[in-house]
């Protein structure tokens, strides 16, 4: 048998006290990382999770948006294909509760840059032009 001094056990013995020490260390380091790790997953799916919701919620914004201009559209060709009505003479309208019906009469422009001359009368004063003009939307005139 080998006889081995004191000191070389010691410097052995703290040396494998040393390497159990740097892997407990290594360890406990790894389990930290480990759960943090964990935690960033967690919420980088939570985030991808809510960054997918708003993506539909704008998806539908967008389809609805869509919709409605496709029905304006077909609303706008509509009204570009329609024949020209007769204008009238009296446009006559009650805006609100509590203000006097209005009329207006619409002129002729003297030349073709001319924007035409309004005349403004009350309902008192429309008269004989605003019963053979009739109210907007009444089928008369």
């Amino acid at each position: 048998m080998i006889h081995v001094p004191q000191s070389e056990r010691m410097r052995a013995a703290l040396e494998e006290a040393r390497r159990r020490h740097a892997r407990a260390l290594l360890a406990a380091v790894e389990r930290a990382a480990s759960g943090r790790l964990r935690a960033s997953e967690a919420e980088l799916e939570d985030k991808a999770r809510q960054a997918g919701a708003e993506c539909q919620a704008w998806m539908s914004v967008a389809q609805s948006h869509e919709a409605i201009a496709a029905g304006l559209r077909g609303t706008l060709e509509q009204l570009v294909l329609r024949p020209p009505t007769r204008p009238r003479p009296w446009a006559c309208a009650a805006p609100e509760r509590g203000v006097a019906p209005f009329c207006i009469r619409r002129a002729r422009p003297r030349w073709p840059e001319a924007g035409g001359e309004v005349e403004v009368r009350s309902s008192s004063e429309r008269g004989e032009a605003g019963r053979a003009g009739g109210w907007e939307g009444d089928g008369r005139g």
